[in-house]
């Protein structure tokens, strides 16, 4: 992923910049342990504390992708519903591309 963002000339690099940001993230925050002498010590991120991305679940979003990906009907009330139960969704980089 690292390779792609910089050998590609897509206009798709910010979608893979926050990919890859994501990524890098949930990898420091769930699998990371930084120690100070003998005691484990938190990791902060900034992450968190801007709006750089939703931490959505893959339950949340599949959804939605599946409903601006396929073809047949059903599909707007799968949409609706979506941003019914959860506004912020439409704010995710994950969501702006299907738009």
């Amino acid at each position: 992923m690292g390779n792609e963002l910089i050998s590609t000339d897509d206009e798709d690099k910010c979608d893979l910049f926050l990919d890859l940001l994501a990524l890098l993230d949930a990898v420091l925050c769930t699998q990371a342990t930084t120690y100070s002498g003998d005691k484990p010590q938190e990791i902060n991120t900034i992450t968190k504390n801007k709006d750089f991305y939703k931490e959505l679940h893959y339950s949340e979003l599949s959804p939605l992708v599946s409903a601006f990906t396929r073809e047949g009907g059903g599909r707007l009330n799968i949409i609706m519903d979506t941003i019914e139960s959860n506004p912020e969704i439409m704010n995710d980089f994950q969501s702006k591309k299907l738009v």
